[in-house]
């Protein structure tokens, strides 16, 4: 087994949850409030719709986040790999810049659909190309030069 395969796959893994939660459950949720008309009532109150984003946005980061790092401790434990200070220094504003991207174009992915079915398209057109075109679960050593030309601009790749 390739020595680098362990970190590899917890990459993968903590990635994949941060963005399934940050991208996925956001949209829905961000369409089930539409839907619902919460949009709507909160221009009847004091607190502006920005605020109130900015405040919902803030809070589904941080929980992935937290799923992202839980989903980290618990592969470094299981993997037993090594991680020094400043690579968890390092790796938190990723974290955070990628969970509050994926939370803002939930946004933007729930706007474009009127219906859970659409919601699911389009993530899965979203998510599955870029968990294939990367070498987080797999290695694209023998994978036709598309992919690999494709994989330089993923930003999914470990």
């Amino acid at each position: 087994i390739d020595p680098g395969y362990s970190s590899r796959i917890l990459t993968g893994m903590m990635a994949t949850s941060i963005m399934f939660y940050s991208l996925v459950t956001t949209s829905f949720t961000v369409l089930s409030n539409r839907r619902r008309g919460v949009y709507t009532l909160l221009r009847v109150t004091p607190m502006p719709l920005w605020r109130y984003i900015i405040c919902v946005s803030a809070a589904w980061t941080l929980i992935s986040f937290a799923c992202g790092t839980l989903v980290f401790v618990t592969g470094i434990l299981f993997f037993k790999i090594h991680v020094s200070i400043l690579s968890i220094f390092m790796l938190i504003p990723v974290i955070l810049i990628a969970n509050i991207g994926y939370v803002l174009l939930s946004f933007f992915i729930a706007n474009l659909s009127g219906k859970e079915s659409h919601i699911s398209m389009l993530t899965n057109l979203l998510i599955l190309p870029l968990m294939f075109c990367s070498s987080a679960f797999y290695s694209l050593e023998n994978a036709p030069i598309f992919i690999k030309a494709i994989s330089k601009f993923n930003p999914f790749q470990t």
